[in-house]
């Protein structure tokens, strides 16, 4: 049987949880920006049809979610739904045989960083909170064009 390498700075099952949160968040914000989407009528705001005006022409909302949002959030759930594969490549990593696809050997055996130093549960939690974050980016582009909430600010 495969022995796991011990690595002070990484617990999957801690991991999983902080992936398992930003998983729920990122789909807790797509299901915000698609209510708005249906159940509001566009048609007497500044986002007629749910599309922006700018200089190289209108663009969707219905595009920025699904790019933005809906995209993001398929593949945090897919590292969800396949943790233990998602997990083994971690551990393989600190393979000595191991490369990742397309880097020279010489390259990626400088920079490599140790394993047992590497801050994996701290890196993987600023990720996974950042594509949070970055799940809500049309929400925040539809507050700005589309509400008055700039004109509230001062802006």
């Amino acid at each position: 049987m495969d022995e796991r390498p011990d690595f002070p700075n990484y617990d999957p099952g801690f991991c999983l949880k902080a992936a398992k949160w930003a998983a729920a968040s990122c789909v807790g914000w797509l299901t915000i920006a698609l209510l708005i989407l249906t159940l509001v009528d566009p048609g007497n705001g500044r986002c007629p049809g749910w599309f922006i005006g700018g200089k190289n022409g209108p663009t969707s909302l219905w595009v920025l979610v699904g790019m933005f949002t809906a995209v993001p959030t398929i593949w945090i759930c897919y590292v969800v739904l396949r943790w233990e594969r998602f997990s083994q490549q971690i551990y393989d990593s600190a393979a000595p045989t191991y490369r990742p696809f397309m880097t020279r050997k010489s390259l990626y055996d400088r920079y490599k960083p140790g394993p047992v130093t590497f801050p994996f549960n701290r890196v993987f939690v600023v990720t996974v909170v950042g594509w949070s974050l970055f799940c809500t980016g049309p929400l925040w582009i539809l507050l700005a064009n589309c509400t008055n909430l700039p004109g509230y600010l001062g802006y």
